[in-house]
């Protein structure tokens, strides 16, 4: 947001020590959660990522640092998008009207090509007879 002229740079450190903090309160609380099944084992790679050996796909350096750059490039980017001034400026329900008349459409249409998908793959990419 910096880097986009969005945010100051003298509310960068507090930034990052906000996102920080809130990326341990929230890993403390998945890890509650996650150690209240039976058997739970942090040394099983509970929530974590890395490369070489601590990749679950045994991924190297350069494949996790190409991820981690465009993947985070391409979420700023809708972020920014999305947030611009020019962006649309209300939420269909809030609209009211016609966006509440065509909300529909967003729920039948992403169920009916999950429908179509998983049964077309049932045909052509199971192993079962």
């Amino acid at each position: 947001m910096w880097a986009a002229g969005r945010f100051p740079a003298k509310q960068l450190a507090p930034y990052i020590a906000a996102q920080v903090a809130g990326g341990v309160v929230g890993a403390g609380a998945l890890f509650l959660i996650a150690s209240g099944k039976s058997g739970f084992d942090v040394s099983a790679g509970f929530a974590s990522n890395g490369f070489g050996a601590h990749s679950p796909g045994g991924y190297g350096l350069v494949a996790a640092l190409v991820c981690e750059t465009v993947m985070t490039m391409m979420f700023l980017f809708i972020i920014l998008g999305a947030t611009d001034k020019r962006a649309p400026q209300g939420l269909a329900l809030f609209v009211g009207g016609w966006a509440i008349q065509q909300l529909w459409l967003f729920w039948v249409a992403p169920i009916a090509g999950a429908v179509v998908g998983a049964t077309l793959y049932r045909f052509i990419g199971s192993d079962e007879k």
